[in-house]
């Protein structure tokens, strides 16, 4: 059981999450055992379950365009999948079996859903991973094993399905019991002695939490403003971006924001979901890789305007990246910890969403020890999307 609970902190949906809601959810899921070449689910089935791998292989497979099964992904010990069912519970977009005997922990969405309603912590741990999570392992992994299309055009269909699905699902799902359950405390709070109202008071501030953040989560979807240019104003901007990563981040790194008078002064023809999505995996980035264990240490954000183009910095000041893995790093997949759950999907998102909807480029400026300095380089008027 204790091998249970320590996976299950690695997963990123759950981690730092306390030991009482963890409990929880190990009490409503399952131990399952299968022997080789046991079919847990095939593409297209209805997904229903989170699952994680305790002993055994699990081989991850999807149809090529000859309808044959091919193999994307080998998992073992410590890994999990199927989580995108939690998340909007569409149907499965791959197969998986066993490879080996197998021992798994399953996690079903109903059960998921019991504890997501009765616990807030768990829906900002699950609205903070699970949106950045689900948006582009999915589409990445077609993308490359499959070799059939390219990122830039699977990236943009997988993404608007998968977070319309998700807003759909997850915004029905959880905000209709949250706001019924904030209008039953304030019915119960109705003639009790003030300092009992106080006492009720981080009750009503949770559930208020709890709803910003699927609110939040609405608002970052780019489904009906992907085909749309917008008129930016930076500072509208800034403020909706750190208004976002508070309540999406639990980590909350301080963010330095500078903008020269000549940035200051034009108007971004562009599309600002896409660009904070990006700037969201650039910080989430800090948090995981430059400052692992620091919550004080700061993410510079600098923007200027050269040339007719703007150019955005994102620097920190953590721990850098050795030279052999700085040509790696925009690769999908590659990741320097990806037994600790990792998907390594975040700078191949940010590189695919600034060259393919920003119409621009990005480079990457990192030194072992020194920090590292994302320069995000797009034109005053991006490309329209179809």
């Amino acid at each position: 059981m204790e091998l249970l609970y320590g996976l299950l902190h690695k997963i990123p949906f759950f981690q730092n999450l306390p030991f009482e809601t963890l409990k929880s959810l190990v009490d409503s899921g399952a131990v399952i055992n299968h022997e080789a070449d046991h079919l847990l689910f095939r593409e297209d089935d209805p997904g229903d379950a989170l699952y994680l791998i305790l002993t055994g292989e699990v081989s991850i497979l999807a149809r090529n365009d000859q309808g044959e099964d091919a193999p994307l992904a080998t998992l073992t010990a410590g890994e999990f999948f199927g989580e995108l069912a939690l998340a909007e519970g569409g149907v499965r977009t791959a197969t998986a079996v066993t490879l080996s005997p197998c021992q798994l922990f399953a996690l079903n969405r109903d059960a998921f859903f019991r504890q997501l309603a009765a616990s807030p912590e768990l829906l900002s741990q699950v609205i903070g991973a699970i949106s950045q999570k689900v948006r582009g392992v999915n589409h990445h992994l077609f993308q490359e094993q499959l070799q059939k299309q390219t990122l830039q055009l699977e990236m943009g269909r997988v993404q608007r399905q998968t977070i319309a699905r998700m807003v759909q699902g997850l915004s029905q799902e959880v905000a209709v019991p949250l706001v019924e359950a904030q209008s039953q405390l304030e019915k119960l709070l109705v003639g009790l002695p003030e300092a009992k109202q106080e006492a009720c008071e981080d009750i009503r501030l949770l559930l208020g939490r709890a709803l910003m953040l699927v609110q939040s989560l609405q608002s970052v979807a780019p489904a009906e403003v992907l085909s749309r240019r917008q008129a930016v104003n930076w500072p509208q901007f800034w403020s909706r971006l750190q208004e976002l990563y508070r309540v999406t981040s639990l980590r909350r790194l301080p963010l330095e924001l500078h903008v020269s008078a000549d940035a200051a002064s034009q108007i971004w023809q562009g599309y600002p979901a896409q660009l904070a999505e990006a700037l969201m995996h650039l910080l989430n980035n800090c948090e995981a890789h430059a400052y692992p264990l620091s919550d004080d240490e700061p993410v510079r954000l600098i923007l200027d305007f050269e040339d007719s183009r703007f150019v955005l910095r994102v620097q920190d000041f953590g721990l850098g990246m050795a030279p052999e893995i700085l040509p790696q790093v925009c690769s999908p997949f590659f990741s320097t910890r990806k037994q600790e759950g990792y998907s390594g999907m975040g700078l191949a998102i940010v590189d695919n969403l600034v060259s393919s909807v920003l119409g621009g480029s990005m480079t990457i400026d990192s030194e072992a020890g020194a920090g590292t300095t994302v320069i995000l380089h797009f034109p005053q008027e991006a490309p329209a999307q179809n």
